[in-house]
């Protein structure tokens, strides 16, 4: 039996090679308790801990130089690469500064160009202003010397081309008030007032022409012209000029004796339609045939064209006797009628006409209101 004894000095274990009587013991749990502890586990876990420890802060003590030694050199690269960000901020610093400057100066130069270009623009615009100013002022009076140029050119076409003083003197009167206002416009100039007055001079040398209705005779001369057709040239019974007319007889009558009288009457006019006695002192020219009829119209309307010719060259004397011509015609081949008297007597009348007129030159007023256009152009360009 080997009996083992808990004394913390004596760890050796004794050897009884006789056992000893059993006494009879009395069980005591605390000191059973006591008898049943085992520190060497603790002792070897507190070892093992110890050298956990120890290891664990070798292990560490190895990792915390590791650390600062990593740490050491990524203080030194930071240290390096801050060295290098501070270099290349300085440089970027530097660059910036320049830059500014340069802006600065750029930004100047602008600032002075702007500012020269706004002048040189308030300038021009100032003197646009000014120019449209006096165009502005003098655009009206340029209209209005324009629309007195355009009417005195038309006095002067209807006055040669339409022989109509009334017309002309009436377009002058009307260039006249309009170069009055012009001249309101442009402060009464002295080239614009000898216009003026030229202007009242052709005015009065178109006021003493007597006016000829030259627009009024031609017209006149178409409407006979057109009436020529209507004129019969074979009438049964044929009456010429020297022949006395044919009275034809009515029936007025209300008792027997009236009666008789009208139907004797009537049986000799009937018996003149077949016999008719004629003295010529002149031979006896032969009659025109029938086909020759539309020849000796066309003739007698040829000669009145002639005469409107002629009138509207101002030729009196081929106007009288192309009109004269005409009515001889007429007379000599047309048989005696009411028409035919009514047709002759419109044409000697026309005839009788004095066509022939003098036109005053009206030109000067033209010249000067050129002259004067001329001057104020000159003016106005040596203003702007």
């Amino acid at each position: 039996m080997v009996q083992t004894t808990d004394d913390p000095d004596n760890k050796e274990l004794t050897h009884n090679p006789t056992p000893a009587p059993e006494a009879p013991v009395v069980k005591n749990p605390a000191s059973d308790a006591v008898q049943r502890f085992n520190p060497a586990p603790i002792w070897i876990a507190l070892v093992l801990v110890t050298a956990a420890a120890a290891g664990g802060g070798y292990w560490l003590h190895q990792q915390t130089g590791q650390h600062h030694q990593t740490l050491a050199a990524v203080v030194e690269k930071q240290a390096t690469d801050i060295a290098s960000l501070q270099n290349a901020r300085q440089d970027v610093t530097r660059q910036l500064e320049s830059a500014l400057l340069d802006f600065k100066q750029v930004s100047a130069e602008r600032d002075q160009a702007w500012r020269d270009f706004n002048e040189r623009v308030n300038t021009q615009l100032a003197e646009q202003s000014r120019r449209l100013a006096q165009l502005s002022s003098s655009s009206r009076a340029r209209f209005l010397i324009d629309e007195a140029r355009f009417l005195m050119r038309q006095a002067n076409q209807r006055l040669h081309l339409e022989k109509s003083t009334e017309s002309a003197e009436r377009l002058m009167v009307l260039a006249d008030g309009l170069l009055a206002q012009a001249a309101t416009e442009l402060g009464n100039p002295a080239g614009l007032l000898a216009v003026r007055k030229q202007i009242a001079a052709d005015m009065q040398a178109l006021n003493a022409v007597t006016d000829v209705d030259y627009s009024g005779i031609y017209y006149q001369m178409d409407a006979l012209m057109g009436r020529m057709d209507g004129l019969a040239l074979a009438a049964a019974p044929r009456q010429f000029e020297g022949e006395p007319n044919v009275k034809k007889w009515q029936r007025e009558a209300d008792n027997l004796w009236e009666e008789i009288t009208f139907a004797w009457r009537r049986f000799a006019e009937e018996l003149t339609a077949f016999v008719r006695v004629r003295r010529y002192d002149k031979p006896v020219e032969p009659l025109m045939p029938p086909e020759h009829e539309a020849n000796l119209r066309a003739n007698i309307k040829n000669q009145l064209q002639t005469a409107q010719w002629a009138l509207l060259r101002n030729d009196s004397r081929l106007y009288q006797a192309s009109i004269g011509r005409a009515v001889e015609w007429m007379r000599s081949y047309f048989p005696v009628s009411p028409e035919r008297d009514q047709l002759a007597d419109a044409l000697t009348q026309l005839q009788a006409l004095n066509v022939s007129q003098t036109l005053p030159d009206i030109s000067g007023s033209n010249q000067a209101l050129e002259t004067f256009r001329a001057q104020l152009r000159f003016e106005q360009e040596a203003a702007q």
